[in-house]
């Protein structure tokens, strides 16, 4: 379970280059992965063999990926994607509060503003590119939730159903 903080990290470097995407059509040498996203090949073979050692990619041949069907849930497309919740989690922005935890915890302060010096609704407006990110992790995350909502609970009895904090009313347009 320690080593979650790693696994944190390969699926937030992964996530954000598209490693998934690439190999959708099938196996890609390092070579190839490299220069599709701009990595330095050595080192973007040792991040696959970590992304291998967690089931999420497969070395078809020497020096050849691509997902397993646990990895192809980092795909842009798949359904019940977890791309953006990987790349919100493994985030230079949003993955080192959680190392501020213990500090919460003892004191009832904010681990996001101890790292970044505001709340996390102070600090996603000034940075668009993580605003981005967490809209569509919650997207993501609201659709699959949405449908569970939808499929436990009976709504014939309801008029008016409120989505507070609904973001794009994504549950609403479920329900």
């Amino acid at each position: 379970m320690a080593f979650g903080v790693a696994q944190t990290a390969l699926l937030g470097t992964a996530a954000p280059l598209g490693l998934a995407d690439h190999v959708k059509d099938g196996p890609k040498s390092v070579a190839a992965l490299a220069e599709a996203t701009g990595t330095h090949p050595p080192t973007l073979t040792r991040l696959m063999d970590g992304l291998v050692h967690l089931g999420l990619f497969v070395e078809t041949a020497p020096g050849q990926f691509t997902c397993t069907p646990l990895g192809a849930l980092l795909q842009t497309d798949a359904p019940q994607s977890v791309r953006h919740f990987a790349m919100l989690m493994g985030g230079e922005w949003f993955g080192p509060t959680w190392l501020r935890l213990a500090q919460s915890v003892r004191t009832g302060t904010s681990a996001f503003a101890s790292v970044l010096g505001m709340n996390i609704y102070s600090y996603l407006p000034q940075h668009p590119a993580a605003l981005a990110v967490f809209q569509q992790t919650m997207r993501d995350l609201s659709s699959d939730e949405g449908l569970a909502v939808r499929d436990a609970y009976d709504f014939a009895g309801c008029h008016m159903v409120v989505d507070v904090g609904g973001g794009r009313g994504g549950l609403l347009a479920i329900l």
